[in-house]
């Protein structure tokens, strides 16, 4: 049953469908609009009479004492106590409209991608943290070793350098070849000839030292840099990789 009614008795329709007989005021939003069903139009009695048992509509006669069509409009389109609000058919969703479950279900979508988004940057803010932490230990340990491969160049070219000045004889009568510097020694009593070797054993450079008779030998350097004694005119000097020292040792 669809009845059509003047602009005036829908509103009153309107109003009364959503306040009902005693019973719940229905949201305006639920009832604006809508097509209302013939349950909706039940005459204004409580649940319990015998008229909402039967479930009797709008066409029965109104109460007596309500002549006036406005008044009889409005006692038979009350919503009756206890109407839930799906007797009421929702309208049809205009155009644009977004249904509630499909915001609800973009709503968590979107929740979704933001918590994905801050664990790939938290990720990546990590990994890059570790890496960076990761290079510049790597690279700690590579400046440390060249620093201690450079001191101890540096020790066994002050060592020479000290060795000629205190125990240097009269006439050192030095000598140098590429692989070998010597010179003649007088120091507490004890004479003879100190020479420093190059050997090239196992990918390494060794610089040995042969002292005076009851000091013995020593590893002075021990590198991976190719060691070279040079002689530039009367001054001699060790170059060790791409470094030229000057040992102080002339003629």
């Amino acid at each position: 049953m669809n009845l059509k009614y003047p602009k005036k008795c829908r509103r009153i329709m309107v109003h009364h469908a959503r306040r009902g007989v005693g019973g719940p005021l229905y949201p305006k939003s639920a009832i604006c609009g809508a097509e209302l069903p013939p349950e909706a139009l039940r005459v204004g009695k409580r649940c319990g009479s015998e008229a909402m048992k039967v479930g009797s509509y709008a066409t029965e006669p109104c109460e007596p004492g309500q002549a006036r069509e406005g008044a009889a409009i409005s006692r038979c389109l009350r919503v009756p106590w206890g109407c839930p609000t799906g007797a009421l058919r929702p309208r049809t969703p205009r155009s644009g409209d977004v249904d509630g479950g499909c915001v609800v279900h973009l709503l968590f979508g979107y929740t979704i991608v933001e918590v994905l988004s801050l664990l790939f940057c938290f990720c990546t803010i990590a990994l890059i943290g570790f890496l960076s932490l990761s290079l510049a230990l790597e690279t700690k340990a590579h400046l440390v070793n060249d620093l201690d491969r450079t001191l101890d160049e540096l020790y066994a070219v002050d060592f020479m350098r000290h060795e000629y000045e205190v125990k240097k004889a009269e006439t050192p009568s030095s000598s140098v070849t590429p692989s070998c510097l010597s010179f003649n020694a007088d120091y507490k009593g004890k004479s003879g000839r100190i020479s420093y070797i190059v050997v090239f054993n196992d990918g390494l450079y060794k610089l040995i030292r042969r002292g005076l008779s009851g000091e013995g030998n020593n590893y002075l350097l021990e590198t991976k840099k190719k060691i070279v004694f040079l002689q530039d005119g009367k001054v001699f000097s060790v170059r060790i990789g791409g470094t030229t020292y000057d040992l102080g040792v002339s003629e």
